[in-house]
């Protein structure tokens, strides 16, 4: 069975598994193998690049390395969009380089029996199954699996099937589970946390830790491999933060997988104690006490909707 999600707490080591993050672009449901990803971040305006390639949408300036955006969609042959603050954007490294796959969603990560990747069927089917040659059944979906070499390389990224210019340009709205400025202040700080991510993932589980003792032994696994499952985690909930409908089922397995692992509720305050802590020593002066309590608010809500499933 596919197990739905990463935990604050418990962790699971299993060398047998093999862990992916799950994206959505349009209809369609893919995953991405984790250890490829580097960032998940909301999109950002890009700078255009005359006579690129059409699957090339622009260029961004990530931390002092330009980084190229490729709309997943148009390699797979599908009209584009106009993307807008409802959009994410997956940085991955691909032979060397970071690349940015823009795409309508992040919403799970997914931990899979190493043997439960099947072999796409043979046929002539053209881009979409050069770059998706593999397979896994989660929840009576078939999820495909992205080689993102393939995925970028030139072939796929000139294919031009289906390209329409009149998308409609998406207007947002404050209707989300939090005001557009609190998501955008915990999107932001968020942004700056990712340069440090190893880091902030210590300090949070050594200040859990100091917090409450008897949690401890709950983590068997490897602590790192652990602080970068948690920081993905992470991003998929912040990414989604303006359409939380894509993650819910998600975030209330977690609840109830908590449950079961004999979590209570006053270990939810705790991690959110863990939390905030850890991002004003990663933030300092830049964790305001509004982007404080942005993030509290956006907790609040993660933990309370975990709580009433578990």
């Amino acid at each position: 069975m596919v197990q739905a999600a990463v935990d604050l707490i418990p962790d699971s080591a299993d060398d047998a598994y093999r862990e992916f993050v799950a994206i959505s672009v349009g209809e369609r449901h893919y995953v991405i193998d984790i250890h490829s990803v580097r960032e998940i971040r909301g999109w950002t305006a890009v700078t255009p690049v005359p006579d690129s390639p059409p699957a090339i949408v622009g260029i961004i300036n990530l931390r002092g390395e330009i980084v190229q955006i490729v709309d997943v969609r148009l390699c797979f042959g599908d009209p584009p969009i106009t993307p807008d603050g409802s959009n994410v954007v997956v940085i991955v490294a691909v032979g060397g380089q970071l690349i940015g796959l823009l795409v309508d969603a992040v919403s799970d990560i997914l931990s899979v029996p190493s043997d439960a990747a099947q072999e796409m069927p043979a046929f002539d089917g053209g881009a979409g199954q050069r770059t998706v040659p593999e397979v896994i059944n989660h929840e009576d979906r078939l999820l495909g699996i992205i080689d993102l070499e393939k995925l970028v390389d030139a072939e796929s990224l000139f294919n031009t099937a289906g390209l329409a210019t009149d998308a409609p340009v998406p207007v947002e709205d404050d209707s989300g589970i939090l005001p557009l400025a609190q998501i955008a202040l915990v999107q932001d700080s968020f942004a700056n946390v990712v340069p440090i991510a190893d880091q902030a993932a210590a300090l949070f589980y050594e200040k859990l830790f100091e917090l409450d003792p008897s949690v401890r032994p709950l983590f068997k696994g490897d602590m790192v491999e652990q602080g970068k499952k948690l920081m993905a985690a992470l991003g998929v909930v912040v990414s989604n933060l303006k359409q939380p409908e894509k993650i819910i089922d998600t975030i209330q397995e977690m609840g109830r997988r908590h449950g079961e692992y004999g979590v209570k509720d006053e270990h939810y305050d705790t991690v959110g104690e863990a939390l905030l802590w850890t991002l004003e020593q990663g933030l300092g002066s830049a964790f305001t006490p509004e982007t404080r309590a942005a993030w509290g608010a956006a907790y609040g809500i993660v933990a309370d909707t975990m709580k009433s499933a578990g």
